[in-house]
């Protein structure tokens, strides 16, 4: 890694370290989140309502390509794939919790 980009890093690490010592955040299951799903999420997500004999339901696209499940589905629907080294089911592992 070159020094300008250890030093992003570094900054970046830094700024995230303090504001998770300034706040604590509060997640229900009931909470809605977002997520851009891979091809390999896509794909987990249409297994799963196969695996019911049930045709998918539309996912709920907020912009671009973000998509909103209820926390409690998206574990239940995605839990299983989503371990260490495992194909990445959403871009760049982010999730955005939604405020109530």
């Amino acid at each position: 890694m070159g020094s300008l980009k250890k030093e992003k890093y570094q900054m970046a690490i830094s700024k995230i370290g303090a504001q998770l010592q300034l706040e604590n955040i509060e997640v229900n299951l009931n909470d809605d989140i977002e997520v851009r799903l891979t091809r390999v999420g896509r794909r987990i997500y249409r297994a799963y309502w196969k695996k019911y004999n049930l045709r998918p339901l539309p996912l709920q696209k907020t912009g671009g390509r973000w998509v909103r499940f209820q926390l409690w589905d998206f574990m239940n629907i995605f839990g299983n794939a989503i371990y260490m080294s495992a194909p990445a089911t959403i871009v760049s592992n982010l999730i955005r919790i939604l405020k109530s």
